[in-house]
């Protein structure tokens, strides 16, 4: 399966000689998903991250804390 089936019709250098139709996409959902797995994947980690960051410095905050008081 190609892009586009043979029609017969050719120019006079050889070309073939096709019609495209195009369909535009009527919301976001229609829109391939090339590449949305490693980004998926990239945004899941950097959150964790984020996260473990936010734990790591409220509980060391509070470590401080119970130290000085």
């Amino acid at each position: 399966m190609g892009l586009s089936q043979d029609s017969g019709d050719a120019d006079l250098s050889g070309n073939e000689i096709t019609d495209y139709s195009v369909i535009n996409v009527r919301n976001v959902t229609e829109l391939p998903k090339t590449g949305a797995a490693g980004i998926v994947l990239f945004a899941v980690v950097g959150l964790l991250f984020a996260g473990a960051a936010g734990t790591v410095f409220a509980k060391s905050r509070a470590t401080e804390r119970a130290l000085r008081a």
